[in-house]
């Protein structure tokens, strides 16, 4: 079976979910995560923050049906998560922006393990001797590295995503039985030659 990886084409929608600017206008984690970020180097662990709920000033503003922000999520449309609901597409889960009612981010319900010393990612210094997270890391996780599922139809997440400095970034792999329901409906937002 064939995967690939959905990438949000052009530019991430100018929001983001667990970042604010302060009054100084630095971006800094929000309030309702701060108690969850990792007392040495800061990092949150992004899709357990979500299950704390989103805050109600996170506002996107897009036509596309699958985006990213600027704090690394992926989110999609109504219209795109119908599509997926509907046809029993195992792997993904949903959190709804509760002032965008339009959109949600796209939560994993497992994760593939991957292989680090196939992968042939690369970290920048050692992890956090806490948390386990490095400072930043280059790449995506090639498939070969990965044990991936058998569904015909499924969507996930590697257990190991690329850092950046703020925050893991998302990397959602798709089957190409979804890869082809996605094309038929026409979906926008998703470059089909990054990979």
């Amino acid at each position: 079976m064939n995967f690939t990886y959905l990438i949000p084409s052009g530019n991430p929608v100018e929001t983001e979910v667990l970042f604010e600017n302060d009054d100084d206008g630095r971006s800094r984690i929000r309030k309702r995560y701060a108690s969850l970020a990792c007392a040495k180097c800061g990092k949150v662990d992004e899709y357990a923050a979500l299950s704390l709920g989103v805050d109600p000033n996170v506002i996107v503003r897009t036509k596309k049906d699958y985006f990213g922000t600027f704090d690394h999520f992926d989110c999609v449309s109504q219209r795109l998560r119908a599509i997926l609901e509907q046809a029993n597409v195992s792997g993904v889960g949903f959190v709804e922006l509760p002032k965008s009612r339009s959109y949600s981010i796209l939560v994993p319900k497992f994760r593939v393990h991957v292989d680090l010393a196939t992968s042939a990612m690369q970290f920048r210094r050692k992890p956090c001797p806490i948390c386990g997270r490095y400072q930043e890391s280059t790449g995506y996780p090639p498939l070969r590295s990965m044990e991936l599922p058998t569904e015909r139809l499924v969507m996930f997440m590697p257990d190991f995503l690329p850092e950046k400095s703020d925050a893991r970034m998302a990397v959602w792999i798709a089957s190409e039985d979804v890869v082809k329901l996605l094309q038929d409906a026409n979906i926008t937002g998703i470059d089909w030659d990054a990979f």
